[in-house]
């Protein structure tokens, strides 16, 4: 019998404005539904949200139908619900009704016969769902693949659908992670906003006539009155009712858009809601948004978090950036808010603090041994300052959570460091790190064309990397490891690239560590070693202009736009918000060097 609880998380997608070009990707519609993950054995069958909530009970002839639109009695599955009109048109606001023809539209299989499937290339895994579906069969659909992604879009628009999506052939699936693997190409954008308030409307939505958004950050966003139904309207005056408060919870005063406030009931901002709209405006404000559906678990944290220990944040007045006005407590505001994505980078990982008491025109210092202030609820581990387990024992201070990241921060912390390996095996880096650092008058456009050549030359080598920005000059780009590689092995791999690559170009590569006699963008294999570190993707860094390191996807290193935006924290939480994080992949742990490497 099915497990009651899921066994697979769903891989999320990145967005991309661009349809993606090459031999490397296929493509399918996007589907306006509900997504669910499938369990079947036998006649027993488990439907799952996205959230890991039940489905069956609700989507009975779904759950019924099936086992006789499989060939095999063992499988998982992944696909979104869907409610089609008269015209074969998929549309969420029918699904929400319960109207509609019901479909269960499959585009992805994780499991066999009991043998998991998510390490397998897409194609691969592709060609298994194609055998297993039945044709025709009633209720369960296959979603379709194409070559051309232009034209589907292109087709997408005509038939009034939501968009298309990406898939790279060779992509494995990961579940519960977003990758720049797959990736959404919406004719509509969409975001998760704080509903902040309402405003009393006219006729039948006297009592509510459009929500009142922000961000996470609780900047006004806009409002949104399209898309309510009279169905959503009394859901939300129920949930609405109890949060009413008598002031704005939005930072400052902002302008609501020729809305009088005397019509506006202010709410604690406790629930969210899916919206699509066409863009954001210069100003920051959605441009025709429509309203999608409430966000029922966690896709928006609280925008003010209370600890759950002690955490006292002091002088968060202080300026650390003077030119842009940057406070300490603007960088706690950032950091609070991009935690759920720079944490995973951190946990497990002894970490250096390089602290700046009194911002960047300050002195700094470097502290490996974990302040005398620790707080009792912080980790810590003692690990030798050698390789070779001798030198003086180092205590270094764990971030696990967001309250440690606010605390390190608050201790005059601008960025962060931390190391290529867990603590559990320090001696065992588990990515290896590619530092690209261009010489003066290098350029960062000419960075991502070394990142580039960079890239083709480990998937010569079987290899797959993922990619950021440094600072405002240099690149970092990440080689995920399985466990048990030697520092000596990883290095022994930049090098490799490193010096072909320096004789291929020659006026672009260099090897070369003296400054005084440097040409190009340096590969630093030096990077590369026990005890080393790395700037953490999101984190901000103490340079003028507070740039951001900044991940990045391919395409946008390809065509050199990365080095025209500006890496600000404004624009990480965007990026967040629209693509997920394309470094995730450093973390994935599954690859293996080629064996010369390993002698």
């Amino acid at each position: 019998m099915p497990s009651d609880t899921p066994t697979y998380a769903p891989m999320l997608a990145g967005t991309s404005q661009d349809v993606p070009v090459g031999e490397a990707w296929r493509f399918e519609v996007k589907w306006d539904g509900f997504r669910a993950i499938a369990r079947v054995q036998g006649d027993d069958v488990r439907l799952w949200s996205r959230n890991g909530k039940a489905l069956e009970g609700k989507h009975r002839s779904v759950a019924e139908a099936l086992p006789d639109a499989l060939t095999h009695a063992d499988c998982v599955l992944d696909g979104e619900l869907c409610a089609f009109d008269e015209d074969g048109v998929p549309r969420f606001d029918l699904f929400q009704r319960g109207e509609g023809n019901i479909a269960y539209v499959v585009f992805d299989v994780l499991e066999l016969d009991g043998e998991p499937l998510i390490a397998e290339p897409w194609s691969r895994r592709r060609e298994q769902l194609e055998e297993l579906i039945v044709p025709e069969a009633p209720v369960v659909v296959l979603s379709q693949v194409y070559d051309d992604g232009r034209a589907l879009l292109d087709a997408a628009h005509r038939r009034g659908l939501e968009g298309i999506m990406a898939k790279r052939i060779k992509a494995p699936y990961r579940p519960g992670r977003r990758s720049d693997d797959w990736r959404k190409i919406k004719l509509r954008e969409e975001t998760t906003l704080l509903i902040a308030g309402y405003t009393s409307g006219q006729g039948a939505r006297a009592r509510l006539g459009a929500l009142l958004l922000a961000t996470d950050d609780l900047e006004y966003a806009g409002n949104c009155g399209s898309g309510l139904s009279d169905e959503d309207i009394r859901d939300l005056l129920a949930r609405l009712d109890p949060l009413r408060r008598e002031t704005s919870p939005l930072r400052g005063a902002p302008k609501l858009g020729g809305v009088v406030r005397s019509r506006v009931t202010w709410v604690e901002p406790e629930l969210a809601c899916e919206v699509e709209f066409t863009e954001w405006t210069r100003d920051r404000r959605l441009r025709a948004p429509v309203f999608k559906r409430l966000v029922e678990e966690g896709a928006v944290k609280e925008p003010v978090e209370k600890p759950s220990r002690e955490l006292k944040l002091t002088n968060q007045d202080k300026v650390f950036f003077p030119d842009e006005k940057i406070t300490k407590g603007d960088l706690l505001t950032y950091y609070r808010s991009v935690a759920d994505v720079l944490l995973p980078y951190l946990r497990d990982r002894p970490i250096t603090l390089v602290r700046y008491p009194d911002g960047i025109e300050g002195k700094h210092f470097f502290q490996k041994q974990a302040p005398v202030h620790t707080p009792d609820w912080m980790r810590t581990v003692t690990l030798p300052s050698r390789s070779d387990g001798g030198g003086k024992d180092i205590r270094y201070l764990m971030v696990d959570d967001t309250d440690g990241l606010l605390w390190m921060i608050n201790s005059g912390c601008i960025d962060v460091h931390a190391p290529y390996a867990r603590s559990q095996h320090f001696d065992s880096p588990d990515f290896v790190l590619f530092d690209l650092d261009p010489s003066p008058g290098f350029t960062l456009a000419q960075t991502g064309r070394v990142a580039v050549l960079v890239r083709d030359a480990l998937e010569v080598l079987g290899l797959r990397a993922v990619v950021k920005t440094s600072s405002t000059e240099g690149m970092h780009m990440a080689v995920p490891l399985r466990p048990g590689h030697t520092y000596a092995q990883a290095r022994s791999l930049v090098q490799l690239v490193a010096q072909a690559l320096e004789r291929a170009h020659p006026d672009l590569v260099t090897t070369q560590w003296d400054k005084r006699r440097r040409h190009g963008v340096l590969i630093d294999s030096n990077q590369v070693g026990y005890g080393r570190t790395m700037s953490a993707a999101y984190c901000v860094r103490p340079r003028p202009g507070a740039p951001v390191s900044m991940p990045l996807t391919w395409d946008e290193v390809e065509s050199g736009a990365f080095a025209r935006a500006r890496p600000t924290m404004r624009a990480a939480l965007r990026r967040i918000e629209r693509l997920g994080d394309p470094f995730a992949g450093a973390l994935d742990g599954d690859q293996s060097l080629p064996a010369a490497l390993r002698q």
